[in-house]
């Protein structure tokens, strides 16, 4: 009948969507668990790679190999600030990390990054301020205040790195949907 038709073609929709799901889930197993041997193999050298080229800095060295060993130090924190990134990336990708959005004021996340790379922006003759920060007081974001803080912070971090003079000014506008 067209009813036993029916139902046999919606078995087979179930079944394969259950193996399909099935496999989406090991290749998710597979990918994290590479991340996390990637991540764990490459711990150790990293972190002998960045004291040895403070080491190399420290020493009594020409310029020109004083500044071989400052790139090597900032293109390995560079290395391992983008595999810190994938496998948070991939523990969020499958639920590992999760997130808890609500109600957060913006201002004092916006200040605390302010303080906390200030001194770095200064160090390059950079100014870092928050513009307007009497107005930005009322304004509140429904967000993971821990994801958004990392996620400015390295905003702001990349604007100090790519900012040859001047400075950085962080300000927060609010929308009616967002801010």
């Amino acid at each position: 009948s067209r009813m036993s038709a029916l139902e046999t073609k919606f078995a087979h929709f179930l079944t394969a969507s259950a193996v399909s799901a099935k496999n989406v889930a090991a290749e998710k197993n597979k990918i994290e668990t590479l991340i996390s041997d990637i991540s764990h193999q490459t711990k150790t050298p990293i972190a002998n790679l960045l004291l040895y080229s403070e080491l190399l800095q420290e020493a009594d060295l020409p310029d020109d190999v004083r500044g071989n060993a400052e790139a090597i130090y900032a293109q390995t924190e560079k290395l391992r600030f983008l595999i810190d990134s994938l496998v948070k990336l991939s523990r969020l990708e499958n639920g590992i990390i999760t997130l808890s959005p609500k109600q957060t004021p913006l201002l004092p996340m916006l200040q605390s990054i302010c303080d906390q790379l200030a001194p770095k922006a200064e160090e390059k003759g950079l100014s870092l301020k928050l513009r307007d920060a009497e107005a930005a007081a009322g304004i509140c974001a429904v967000c993971d205040a821990k994801w958004t803080a990392e996620a400015l912070c390295n905003i702001t971090d990349n604007a100090i790195k790519y900012t040859a003079q001047g400075g950085i000014t962080i300000s927060v506008t609010a929308y009616e949907m967002f801010a």
